[in-house]
């Protein structure tokens, strides 16, 4: 007897499938990495979790790289067939919501069952060039999201570390304001969208946090 088919559908329970997702998570970027390499391709795969974590896998340097490659394709494409759509009768439309108006109207108008193929042709291009923008659109606010999701685990890393000299300092004896101040400067430093406001809250915050620990380190002594 073969194996029962499983029905595809949400599991139900959170630890099962939690760690279903593992399981198919590293199973998928195994296949992925070995397309890669047999088939010399380059491949970007990303997944978010359900609580908003990101996990990608890239052939290339970077994630980055490959999707930029993929919106500059089609921005060729997009900027071929606008060419194309241009030399037929709607070179005027001032924007891609006209087009698109323009394209529902004539498929769901009174009309529509009159449509030539001519008409028809001339449809699936216009609806190529808008397809094509947007998907240009959602690679673009997917590259921005990345970048900021770098950026704050980066943060958080560099904050870390600070959280870790404090701790370090202290049981050396030496004078944690000092090391604080000066490192913390680093941190919050490098980043220029952090306003003055924002640096004294992350500052007031380490501080606080160092001197929990210090209390801590003394009563355990």
């Amino acid at each position: 007897m073969g194996r029962k088919k499983v029905e595809l559908k949400r599991i139900e329970n959170k630890s099962s499938r939690q760690v279903t997702f593992s399981k198919r998570r590293n199973g998928l970027f195994k296949k992925t990495r070995e397309l890669s390499v047999l088939c010399d391709v380059q491949i970007a795969l990303l997944i978010f979790s359900s609580r908003g974590k990101l996990y990608e896998f890239s052939s290339a340097d970077s994630t980055t790289d490959i999707l930029e490659r993929y919106r500059s394709h089609f921005e060729k494409i997009a900027t071929a067939n606008h060419a194309e759509v241009n030399c037929g009768n709607h070179a005027n439309f001032k924007s891609h919501a006209e087009l698109l108006l323009m394209i529902e109207r004539n498929l769901e108008g009174p009309h529509a069952m009159e449509l030539t193929l001519s008409d028809l042709v001339e449809l699936e291009k216009q609806m190529d060039v808008a397809l094509t923008h947007v998907r240009a659109r959602k690679i673009q606010l997917m590259l921005e999201s990345m970048k900021s999701l770098h950026d704050q685990e980066k943060m958080l890393a560099e904050e870390n570390q600070l959280l870790e000299k404090q701790i370090v300092a202290m049981k050396d004896g030496k004078d944690s304001d000092d090391v604080l101040g000066k490192d913390s400067d680093d941190v919050l430093g490098k980043d220029s969208d952090h306003t003055p406001a924002r640096q004294h809250m992350q500052y007031g915050k380490l501080r606080r946090e160092v001197a929990i620990m210090a209390r801590n380190l003394k009563t355990t002594k």
